[in-house]
C-alpha cells in the first residue's frame, strides 16, 4: 500500500495508512538538547590577535524565558601591561530569538566598592520597614519573587 502525501506542517504519517498529527501529546516532552543560556559567556577576544581582552570569572543566571538576564564577574586586560584589571561585574540583557539568545544591552558595576555600596541600598530598600518592602507587600508580592 502506498504511502499518502501530507503537507509537512499538517500531518505526518506514522504508517501506510494511519496518518497523526504533527506534533507531541501535551504529557511527551520534546528531547533536551543544550540549554542555549548555558552557551552565553562574558569572554571576549580580539578578532586578530586571539587574546583575551575580557575573562569571564563567574556567572550566574538571574531569569530565564524570552528576556534572560545574567550577571557576569569578568576582569578587562590592559593591553599596556598585559595584566587583568580588577574585577567588576557585568549585568547583561538577552533576548531569546529563534532558540538561541541575543544581546540586547548591559551595565557595568564597575568595582566591588561600587558593589558593596549598592547591597547596602538594596537591603536597606528591601529590609522589614524598607520602602521596596512595603511596595511589595501592597501589590502582593510574596518576599524574593522574581518579575521574570
Amino acid at each position: 500500500m502506498a504511502k499518502k502525501e501530507v503537507p509537512s506542517d499538517e500531518m505526518t504519517t506514522t504508517s501506510d495508512d494511519a496518518p497523526a498529527p504533527k506534533g507531541r501529546s501535551k504529557k511527551e516532552k520534546e528531547p533536551k538538547g543544550p540549554d542555549p543560556i548555558d552557551e552565553l559567556s562574558a569572554n571576549w577576544e580580539d578578532a586578530e590577535t586571539k587574546e583575551l581582552l575580557t575573562r569571564q570569572l563567574a556567572k550566574e543566571v538571574l531569569s530565564k524565558g524570552s528576556w534572560a538576564t545574567i550577571m557576569f564577574l569578568v576582569q578587562d586586560l590592559d593591553r599596556k601591561s598585559k595584566a587583568y584589571r580588577a574585577p567588576k561585574i557585568s549585568v547583561r540583557r538577552y533576548k531569546k530569538s529563534g532558540g538561541s539568545y541575543r544581546y540586547q544591552s548591559s551595565f557595568n558595576i564597575s568595582s566591588e566598592k561600587q558593589a558593596r555600596e549598592m547591597m547596602v541600598i538594596i537591603n536597606k530598600w528591601f529590609a522589614s520597614d524598607g520602602p521596596g518592602r512595603k511596595a511589595a507587600e501592597e501589590v502582593g508580592e510574596a518576599a524574593g519573587n522574581d518579575d521574570e
